[in-house]
Parts: C-alpha cells; structure tokens; sequence
C-alpha cells in the first residue's frame, strides 16, 4: 500500500470538510474518490503506481463535485421556498379579484371561477418591478407550482398564452 496515499487523502478531506456543510464522512470521501480515480486512471489509487498528484486532482474534482451539488440543492430549496410564499400570496390575489368580479358582474359557477393568464401578468406588474420579473421571481411560477398541486385548473389554452384560461378551484 503507497503509504501517500492516507496522507494526500486524509489532507485533502480536511480542506474540502472545511468548505462542505453537507453529511459525508473521511470514508464515504475516499470511496467516491478512489471510484473517480479507478474510472479515471484505470488501476486503484492505493497500489504503488499511483501519482500523489493525479489522486490530489481527483480529491479535489471529488470535492469540487460534491460542494457544486450542495449549492445548487440549497438554492433549489430557496427558490422552491420563494416559490411557496409566491404561491400564497397569488391564491390570495386571485381570491379577491375573483370575489370582486362576482360582486360587480353577475357571473354563474364555474365561469365566476375563472381567469385569465393576463390577469396574474397584471398582478405581478402591481407587486413587483421588472428586474425581478425578468428573473423569473413573479408570479409565473406560482401559478405554474399551482396548477400541479390543482389549486388552479388550466381550463383552456389560448391562442396565446395571455389568452389561457385558468379555474381556482374550490378546495
């Protein structure tokens, strides 16, 4: 067994641990980067012909990998969390043009139900400014978020999409 081979890893853990706030210990470390070694270079990193540089490269492209992926999972879970408080906030806009259109216009269930994509664009203009819009950050996605979940039905597609018919479904 190459006596580096303890060395350059266990060093290596340090220094990723130090940057990773995920769950993964030195073990489950050094098996994912003897994997990606063996795939790599074809032989496994603790035998004699191993190069204490190539196995540090794969250390640290194991640890690059790993910190990348807990990044984008945490900001997966802000967005869905951003997305959940949109999503309220929408249901609650759309509840009171809803009950404000039935009041002022003598509408029938279902029609008194529904709305159009348009609507929500006009909503979102009101609550947010356009650099948050154009990032993605307005009510598009709630309504998209709850169209899955079935608090709002797409009822029909217009011949463009500000023209799409939605239903807030009774809960």
């Amino acid at each position: 067994m190459n006596p580096e081979y303890n060395e350059t890893l266990e060093d290596e853990y340090e220094h990723f641990s130090a940057y990773y706030d995920g769950a993964i210990n030195y073990d489950d470390y050094r098996c994912l980067v003897d994997i990606e070694y063996r795939k790599e270079y074809g032989v496994f990193p603790n035998e004699p012909s191993m190069k204490v540089s190539e196995l540090r490269d794969t250390a640290i492209k194991v640890g690059t990998r790993l910190i990348d992926e807990m990044q984008e999972d945490m900001m997966n879970y802000e967005q869905a969390e951003r997305t959940k408080h949109r999503s309220k906030t929408l249901v609650k806009k759309v509840e009171k043009m809803l009950n404000y259109r039935s009041k002022s216009v003598k509408i029938d269930y279902p029609y008194s139900r529904r709305f159009y994509r348009k609507d929500v664009w006009e909503m979102e203009n009101e609550d947010f400014d356009e650099m948050t819009i154009e990032f993605g950050e307005g009510y598009e996605d709630a309504l998209n978020a709850l169209v899955k979940e079935g608090v709002f039905k797409m009822i029909e597609q217009g011949g463009k999409s500000k023209y799409d018919i939605f239903e807030a479904v009774e809960v």
